[in-house]
């Protein structure tokens, strides 16, 4: 009778350990099944973010506050069914008991820890993500003695830094990495573009692609400096859709009177997917089957004419284990081609150096995320309470394109990720600030350096942007009344230089005016007709007796030429510089005299 009793334990024992096996195990075996059935029967048709390693890191990393709570719930069930099953087995014996007592022990401490670990990921799950990016954020302020308001809530009772990198650690207090260095904003400014983003998907949504199924991939657009042999010009990918259309083609446009050109997915360049494609004409189906541990954002992508091959360029990230949770770094860049045969071409380039391709590699959705972490620099309270940070401004003028601007620095020549930004949680639009982070170069794992440019109050480059907005609008209707009245409006100002900045005027969804100005009145106003097609207006600058508008201030550019424009521009200093492109701006308004532009 005792054999038997024993002999009905083991098997209730046995049945009890099935059953934790399957409640610890149904679901990612659920997972790892359905991996196995889309790999197997589906390659390269089934849903995104499949991939293996990609399933493996979510289980292990992605929401590892969620990882805990799920091993506290399988300890907690452990324990309930070891306890069940020992009322239900009467008086097991002493070789029973001991795994049973095992089981219950073990179950209560992932029980207990797993609640710790999981309140733990919980709580500090948001800052970690600051922690994480803020070690490579830097403020940089005049004075660390006498800072800024913007960022006065900072300074309190910091640690000195190593002297090198940072002047001072963070605000007394805060457990968040912040770094704030002595150093001011360059004066050499940005170059500026030869159209507007709004004029550029007008011309380039209306005047390319002659084949249905394909549309512009507007978030794909991308503003490309001039180069050794390569215009500036936009860029945009011609996209195609569905199950049967793939990519088209990249578009450029050098702005003015000049139609866009194509390269085409053609020929030797042929391609058989499409970023908007479904089943087997996906590209992010395919880009998750052959490197399934890459993040990719096809809003990150842009593209490039070399020569008659269209090549996109796609910069990608990947995650990694940090603190209780995961975070995203760059990983390098994604290469698509076409070839003969219509096979995609891929090649991931784990690192990238200035200069090597013309648009930028490094991520502009991470730029975000970096951005979005500056405001813990002060801690939680001073986040939540005092509602530090900065922001985009939220003017009309603005709208849908209010960040990141892509940008060449005159200074180094490199390309810059800038934002210019006002205080947070304000309705003021005065940009306090300029965030910059490298965009022509990455390195596999490694951030690049945010640096927020914290302008002192006093700095005269301190714009209000709805105030250049009226002064602007002030001039062109004083230059050209009939311009405001045909239903012109300003769009996308960006920064060039000191307080210059420069915008476009727009009429019925067509730039057909590039303005120039200075928020202090330093140059005169520049205004300028772009030969849009359609367009009948002639070059125009603002000059004496063009219509009242900023003068001069002494020693500033005039009207009269000057020996020093003779030589090479790069020999000349910024005055210098601005005092010639003046006088050959003036000449040409003289040869051709203002007109009207007509009503539409």
């Amino acid at each position: 009778m005792a054999a038997k009793t024993t002999s009905n334990a083991r098997r209730e024992f046995r049945v009890m350990l099935v059953r934790l096996a399957f409640f610890w195990l149904w679901w990612p075996a659920l997972i790892f099944v359905w991996w196995v059935f889309v790999s197997v029967f589906l390659p390269g048709v089934g849903p995104v973010h499949l991939g293996l390693w990609r399933w493996l890191d979510a289980w292990y990393f992605v929401g590892s506050g969620w990882r805990w709570q799920f091993l506290g719930v399988g300890a907690v069930g452990t324990v309930l069914i070891v306890a069940v099953w020992w009322a239900n087995a009467g008086a097991p014996s002493t070789r029973l008991a001991t795994p049973a007592a095992i089981l219950v022990v073990v179950g209560i401490t992932l029980a207990v820890v797993s609640l710790v670990q999981f309140v733990r990921a919980v709580w500090d799950n948001d800052k970690d993500l600051a922690r994480f990016y803020g070690a490579r954020t830097t403020f940089v302020v005049p004075d660390p003695a006498h800072p800024p308001t913007a960022v006065s809530v900072l300074i309190n009772d910091n640690a000195r830094g190593d002297g090198k990198r940072c002047d001072l650690l963070g605000p007394h207090g805060s457990d968040v990495a912040t770094c704030i260095r002595r150093g001011t904003f360059s004066m050499a400014g940005f170059e500026p573009r030869v159209g507007s983003r709004d004029g550029a998907i007008a011309v380039m949504s209306a005047s390319s692609g002659n084949i249905a199924n394909v549309r512009l991939r507007v978030s794909t657009l991308t503003y490309l400096n001039a180069t050794k042999g390569r215009p500036a010009a936009w860029s945009a990918i011609r996209d195609g859709s569905g199950i049967d259309t793939p990519m088209y083609g990249v578009v450029e446009w050098r702005g003015g009177s000049e139609r866009p050109t194509q390269c085409h997915f053609s020929g030797k360049y042929r391609i058989d997917r499409a970023f908007d494609g479904e089943r087997s004409n996906s590209l992010p189906n395919l880009l998750n089957d052959r490197f399934p541990r890459l993040i990719f954002s096809a809003d990150d992508a842009w593209g490039y004419c070399a020569g008659a091959e269209p090549i996109v360029v796609l910069p990608v990230q990947r995650q990694i284990h940090y603190h209780a949770r995961t975070v995203a770094v760059p990983a390098g860049v994604v290469l698509v081609r076409g070839s003969s045969n219509g096979g995609v071409r891929l090649e991931h380039r784990t690192d990238v150096r200035p200069g090597t391709l013309p648009g930028p590699v490094y991520p502009d959705s991470l730029v975000d995320a970096q951005r979005a972490a500056a405001q813990w620099a002060g801690g939680r309270e001073v986040r939540d309470r005092r509602m530090f940070g900065f922001a985009p401004t939220s003017s009309p003028v603005q709208l849908g394109n209010v960040d990141d601007y892509l940008l060449r620095r005159v200074a180094d020549g490199r390309l810059y990720w800038v934002t210019p930004v006002r205080p947070r949680a304000s309705d003021s639009q005065q940009f306090v600030a300029y965030e910059t982070v490298p965009a022509d170069t990455v390195t596999d794992g490694q951030l690049n350096p945010l640096d927020i440019a914290v302008l002192a109050d006093d700095d005269p480059r301190i714009v209000n942007l709805d105030q250049l907005v009226a002064a602007a609008t002030d001039y062109i209707a004083a230059a050209n009344p009939g311009l405001i009245s045909s239903g012109a409006k300003l769009v996308e100002f960006l920064p060039v230089r000191d307080d210059i900045w420069q915008s476009y005027v727009e009429i019925n969804g067509r730039v057909v005016y590039r303005l120039t100005m200075s928020y202090a009145n330093r140059i005169p106003t520049e205004l300028v007709a772009l030969n849009t097609p359609g367009a009948s207006t002639s070059p125009t600058a603002g000059r004496p007796g063009a219509g009242p508008g900023p003068s001069p201030a002494a020693g500033q550019p005039g009207t009269s030429p000057t020996t020093a424009c003779a030589g090479p521009p790069t020999s000349l200093s910024d005055s210098q510089l601005a005092t010639c492109i003046q006088t050959w701006a003036n000449e040409l308004a003289h040869r051709h005299p203002l007109t009207t532009a007509p009503s539409p």
